[in-house]
């Protein structure tokens, strides 16, 4: 009697899946980084001020990573102070942009093919 060692099969790669996956991802994504762009334009920027915690690496080390200032930064870029913004993080601006740039993106291909699924999963189930 000849004894065959266990072998595992290979996972089956399925492009579909990984679309979906990818879309659930990029939808999660945009939420957070849609809701980052509207927030100062739906709450007083005080309030945004107060309730945003204090950078960990500034806080225990005094020293300022990469993403310090870019609360202030936002709000300041809804308000219009583009300079200001420029002088809080340097950074800001391209990060704004590339939110803003990924919320048309998704606007014009993400939901429409989230659409487009949900509306396919409810032909089925008729």
């Amino acid at each position: 009697m000849e004894i065959r060692p266990h072998v595992k099969k290979p996972l089956a790669f399925r492009p579909a899946d990984l679309y979906l996956e990818g879309l659930i991802v990029w939808t999660i994504l945009t939420i957070i980084t849609a809701s980052t762009l509207l927030l100062p334009f739906l709450a007083d920027s005080q309030v945004i001020l107060q309730h945003t915690p204090v950078c960990v690496s500034q806080r225990q080390f005094h020293v300022e990573c990469g993403l310090c200032g870019m609360t202030r930064a936002f709000v300041a870029i809804a308000a219009g102070h583009f300079g200001r913004a420029r002088q809080l993080n340097s950074g800001s601006l391209l990060l704004y942009a590339g939110f803003l740039a990924n919320s048309a993106l998704y606007l014009s291909l993400g939901l429409p093919a989230v659409w487009r699924i949900a509306h396919a999963g409810s032909q089925r189930q008729l």
